[in-house]
């Protein structure tokens, strides 16, 4: 078993060393050329790769996942606001005093730090049902405790509706991003033999082309007139 990264990186490093040992023999050309009389007048033969194509079948024998953690976007003293702010509007509370306000204000506090927790324990929005209902009833009983709003109002109120509202504005409000599980290696069968057992519907036909491109060092003057080589495509 082969990773495909390594098979194809092996295939191409062969050609890299098949160009350099040609490049070498060029060399040992060049210098028996330049000895011979007659020979030291023609070119010296070198090899170039021109466009190399090639059909490589393998077949897929496993492959490696990296999992990431879904990222969870959970400000706290934005939803505590956000609760605070919407549950007494959706009530119609309209004028507060000092002491429900510390009452409501501490309880949404408290139980919007368990829901924090819960959510990024499980990595879902479940417990949002569960914070809305109680959550609801606590203003409901705080709001007819200091007689916020008037009994015949409150007693028309759709509390079902007050929680589903609730619930849809906090599932839009905290956002949970679930990441894509990153393929991390993809190893392969290669033998021959291996790939002749399988059925031609369970192949992968990978088409590489090499090409041929050189480097060439480059010297040139910089401005405090200092010999500068860099290495540049040919």
């Amino acid at each position: 078993m082969i990773k495909l990264n390594d098979y194809l990186g092996s295939i191409v490093a062969s050609f890299t060393n098949a160009k350099i040992m040609s490049d070498l023999q060029t060399v040992k050309l060049a210098e028996e050329y330049a000895k011979h009389d007659y020979l030291k007048h023609f070119s010296i033969p070198r090899m170039r790769i021109d466009d190399v194509e090639m059909t490589i079948p393998i077949a897929l024998d496993e492959i490696e996942n990296i999992s990431k953690p879904p990222v969870i976007g959970f400000d706290s003293i934005k939803i505590n606001t956000l609760v605070y702010s919407f549950l007494l509007e959706k009530f119609g509370v309209l004028k507060i005093t000092k002491e429900p306000t510390k009452l409501l204000q501490t309880e949404t506090a408290r139980q919007v730090g368990i829901l924090e927790k819960q959510i990024k324990l499980t990595n879902s929005h479940d417990s949002v049902s569960g914070f809305s209902k109680e959550i609801v009833v606590y203003y409901l009983k705080i709001i007819e405790k200091y007689a916020l709003v008037n009994k015949e109002l409150l007693a028309k109120m759709n509390y079902d509706l007050i929680v589903r509202d609730l619930i849809t504005v906090l599932t839009r409000e905290i956002t949970i991003s679930k990441e894509v599980e990153a393929l991390a290696n993809l190893n392969i069968v290669v033998e021959a033999n291996k790939l002749r057992e399988l059925k031609s519907e369970n192949l992968i036909f990978i088409k590489l082309k090499i090409s041929e491109n050189g480097m060439e060092w480059s010297r040139s003057e910089n401005a405090n007139g200092e010999i500068e080589s860099k290495l540049l495509p040919e």
